[in-house]
């Protein structure tokens, strides 16, 4: 009965341990070196979409400048509308009061002080 809990480790040493590392640490520096020859097209995609989600995005955000622009056109457009109209209104209100005062005293005959 081989049960792998109950078998012994397999003993290495120090030597065996530190050429299995380096032996993956060469394998590393291989596949970095080498590389995935996908890898490029695949990065080249990945950065495409990202690149036209970006165009999208910046589009949306100048349309909505553009936007708020028009907002802000139209309403400095109104607020110069309404400051006319207050204006015309009071030189208006003033006119027609003007028109009810009575008749001013001329300076003779104002009484003396």
């Amino acid at each position: 009965m081989d049960n792998p809990a109950l078998m012994q480790p397999e003993t290495r040493t120090d030597a065996e341990y530190e050429a299995a590392v380096d032996s993956l640490l060469a394998d590393m520096r291989h596949m970095q070196e080498v590389g995935d020859p996908d890898a490029e097209r695949r990065d080249g995609a990945l950065l495409q979409q990202e690149l036209a989600a970006m165009r999208q995005e910046l589009r949306e955000l100048t349309q909505t400048i553009q936007q708020i622009q028009a907002e802000m056109r139209h309403d400095r457009d109104m607020a110069a509308r309404d400051r006319e109209n207050l204006i015309l209104r009071l030189e208006n209100s003033q006119l027609r009061s003007e028109r009810q005062l009575p008749p001013g005293k001329l300076q003779d005959e104002l009484p003396p002080d």
